[in-house]
């Protein structure tokens, strides 16, 4: 019990000692600290009981002005349909009150905090006649803020890093960077009705498939599943990794800069605007169906450039964006037309001296004859994926029209929902093929693939094994 007591009595002496302690701590820190108003920090001023009516900042880079406009308020220079209204909201916020965090009085030198030369000046008019001369000098290097001094104060204050960069800004920097809306929730793919890619040299028109567009949905069920067909130079499958990659970049298109507003010719013919690059039209379906946007983009070394169509301004893109993928090698699928096996009801393959007519029943899983013979399925699983790796060359498309001449070979579908799909090759070369569409010219495909196709068709009537590849 005694020694209780006695651990009773150390406990009680050292929260005494820790207390004066700190209570000592407390009142030395309050001599010596700067004068800085709790977390809320220092208020430089406060004309929120009245009214901004203009205000001009200049910096290294250049001046802007705030102008009062109504009930509402602008940037000189930067049109209403450009203006982002957050970064306004921001400077009328700083230009009613500003807050500091550190406030600095009896200022000797004031050359010690920048002052002498100052980075920006802000200089603003309110309502009731007062004027406000501001000044922003040094950097402070541990916190990243500027000294800031009003003319008609002795003191200096030092601005948190955020806030001071807002004098800093050019009127570049108020321009709304969001050159075409994203979709929302949609992907942009998904919300892509129709793409024209126009380039000095060539004109690829894009649609997507939809019922009310018969032509597409026919050729859509030729190429198995297609949510896109190339509609001009020709009506091809659109290669979905580049459109995704195409759609991707311009659904959400987003600048990093606007390089210039309202630019001369001349400043538009710098940035290579006079003869632009590639010139995209976009129709999206989230949108009026007679909305098109019109989208100007151009390559200076190593950045691409953008305008908008009425819009004047021109705008500097992200070092990710590369429109390179928007022409025709990479926008128009290289696969041969192939319908889907379940949508199939007969396939015909003709060529030479052979002709072959397999008909598929799907009511009971799969089931292939020829005639009366039954086929193995799997073989001939094996040979529809054969023919579903046909490929060509996009960049070679003669244009035309369908040869006299008897075909090297002749792919017909007749599918459950009764449309048929003619695929056919004819003789170019000694090693090449010009494939044709439903009469229609596609592109070049290697005699290899011909051949390939005939044998292994003579080798699953025969029940024989053949390669897959050619």
């Amino acid at each position: 019990m005694k020694r209780m007591k006695t651990d009773q009595k150390r406990v009680l002496i050292l929260s005494i000692a820790l207390l004066l302690t700190l209570l000592s701590y407390f009142m030395m820190g309050e001599s010596v600290a700067p004068a800085v108003a709790g977390d809320e920090g220092v208020v430089v001023y406060d004309f929120s009981s009245t009214t901004l009516i203009q205000a001009t900042i200049e910096n290294e880079q250049g001046s802007y002005r705030v102008i009062q406009e109504g009930d509402s308020y602008t940037i000189s220079a930067v049109p209403e349909a450009l203006l982002n209204r957050d970064y306004l909201l921001m400077i009328l916020s700083d230009l009613t009150m500003l807050v500091a965090e550190e406030k600095i009085e009896d200022v000797s030198d004031l050359s010690t905090f920048g002052f002498d030369t100052p980075g920006a000046v802000i200089r603003a008019q309110y309502e009731d006649g007062t004027e406000l001369v501001l000044l922003v000098g040094a950097q402070e290097p541990i916190s990243g803020g500027y000294y800031v001094k009003r003319n008609d104060e002795a003191s200096v204050y030092r601005l948190r890093k955020a806030r001071s960069a807002r004098f800093f800004m050019t009127e570049e920097r108020f321009v709304n960077l969001v050159l075409i809306e994203p979709p929302g929730s949609r992907s942009p793919l998904a919300a892509l009705a129709q793409l024209t890619v126009i380039r000095p040299d060539e004109t690829i028109e894009i649609s997507r498939v939809t019922e009310d567009l018969p032509v597409l949905m026919k050729a859509s069920e030729a190429y198995g599943v297609a949510s896109h067909m190339v509609t001009v130079p020709g009506l091809y499958r659109a290669d979905e990794t580049s459109l995704v990659r195409l759609s991707d970049m311009l659904l959400g298109l987003l600048a990093d800069q606007a390089v210039s507003i309202s630019p001369s010719l001349e400043t538009r013919a710098s940035y290579g605007f006079d003869n632009p690059s590639i010139r995209f039209l976009i129709r999206r379906d989230d949108r009026e169906a007679n909305e098109v946007i019109e989208l100007l983009v151009n390559q200076v070394e190593d950045r691409w450039y953008a305008m908008l169509e009425g819009v004047p301004a021109i705008y500097r893109l992200p070092t990710h964006i590369d429109f390179e993928v928007a022409h025709t090698a990479s926008l128009i699928s290289n696969r041969l037309p192939g319908p889907l096996l379940p949508d199939t009801k007969t396939l015909s393959v003709i060529g030479g001296e052979s002709a072959f007519i397999f008909t598929l029943d799907h009511e009971d899983g799969l089931e292939v004859r020829l005639e009366d013979e039954t086929i193995d399925d799997d073989a001939f699983r094996r040979f529809y994926k054969m023919l579903a790796s046909g490929y060509g060359d996009p960049s070679e498309r003669s244009g035309a029209e369908v040869p006299a001449e008897h075909p090297a070979l002749r792919l017909v579908w007749e599918l459950l929902d009764g449309e048929t799909i003619e695929l056919t090759f004819y003789s170019k070369s000694v090693q090449m093929a010009e494939a044709y569409l439903d009469g229609e010219p596609l592109f070049s495909v290697r005699k290899a693939f011909i051949s390939a196709v005939l044998d292994a068709a003579g080798k699953v009537v025969a029940g024989e094994s053949f390669e897959t590849t050619w």
